[in-house]
């Protein structure tokens, strides 16, 4: 795989590399891509959470009889039934 940066990019990674952050200009980057899968895993993790969270609201409100009926999916059902 080859990788084409900016040169600003470019400069960082070197000034970690140099500073003795990393070993090597790879391992900068694959800390940079775990790092960004770990992120990136976290906020679907949270997003997934609130569907739930608000899902388990609407299920709580129909067990409870807190609906209406007549609504755009009741006509929907209609015209398909």
């Amino acid at each position: 795989m080859t990788i084409a940066l900016p040169a600003d990019l470019e400069a960082f990674i070197r000034s970690e590399v140099e500073a003795g952050r990393y070993a090597d200009e790879t391992d900068v980057i694959r800390d940079a891509v775990r790092r960004l899968a770990e992120a990136r895993a976290q906020l679907e993790a949270q997003q997934l959470d609130s569907l739930r969270q608000a899902l388990q609201g609407g299920l709580s409100d129909i067990a409870e009889g807190r609906f209406v009926t007549g609504g755009v999916m009741d006509s929907a059902d209609r015209a398909a039934g």
